[in-house]
């Protein structure tokens, strides 16, 4: 038979159970370090669901730390949470407005939410007011990715135009439109232009392969753009601030 607790153990059980519940809630409390490594893993492993929710956790305790909330973006995406994911974005936009890949991560965040307008209108602002290729990608890639060719082209050719043919960028961003444009003698056309600029380019190589072309570099076009002078500014630019709604 199992003996009664005396009243003594019984006191001595319960005084010791705020105790007990203390130490457990201090121990929750994984070091900031063990949690962006966890977030990191579940990533890497496409457990996307379980790096939302690490990520998150660093986020709400280092609202300040960007590349996680970067990386919390991307996880969310990765869930397929669109519409979070481009709040996460915005949030990155507002304290690194000049990077790159912030910038990439709300064009496509806004896309995938399904908010083409907005994002035609704040990249196209962006291409505008910095007129670097890198923006003319960006910009051109998205508005194909969201189903305007005809406007994706226009802005995929002037990121080359201003690159000059020095890089493979634009040329496989135009190849690619024009691949799923079934725009074939086009689309090959771009491949070599690329081949030209990175002979061993090895998504080159396997785009001409898919295509039944042979991906000697040996068949490289010189890209058209090469040698020519930068496009002047484009006398339809808009007007208005950039801003992120």
């Amino acid at each position: 038979m199992i003996p009664r607790p005396t009243t003594a153990l019984l006191a001595l059980a319960l005084a010791a159970m705020p105790v007990a519940t203390g130490c457990k809630s201090t121990q929750a409390q994984r070091a900031l370090p063990m949690v962006q490594e966890s977030a990191k893993r579940a990533y890497d492993f496409g457990n996307y669901d379980l790096a939302v929710t690490e990520y998150r956790e660093v986020v709400m305790r280092r609202p300040g730390y960007w590349q996680d909330r970067m990386g919390y973006t991307k996880a969310l995406l990765a869930a397929g949470k669109p519409a979070a994911a481009r709040e996460q974005a915005e949030i990155l936009y507002t304290s690194k407005p000049n990077r790159f890949d912030v910038l990439d991560l709300l064009a496509k965040t806004m896309v995938e939410a399904g908010d083409v307008e907005s994002m035609a209108r704040v990249f196209k602002e962006e291409a505008y007011a910095r007129n670097t290729a890198r923006d003319w990608l960006r910009y051109g890639w998205y508005m194909a990715k969201a189903g305007d060719a005809d406007e994706g082209e226009r802005a995929l050719k002037r990121a080359a135009q201003l690159d000059r043919g020095m890089s493979a960028g634009p040329q496989l961003a135009l190849a690619e439109l024009y691949r799923t444009a079934g725009d074939k003698p086009n689309a090959i056309l771009r491949l070599r232009m690329a081949q030209a600029i990175e002979p061993n380019n090895e998504e080159v190589r396997e785009a001409l392969i898919a295509m039944d072309e042979d991906p000697d570099p040996r068949f490289a076009v010189l890209p058209e753009e090469r040698g020519l002078p930068a496009p002047e500014a484009d006398p339809k630019k808009p007007t208005g601030s950039i801003t992120v709604q």
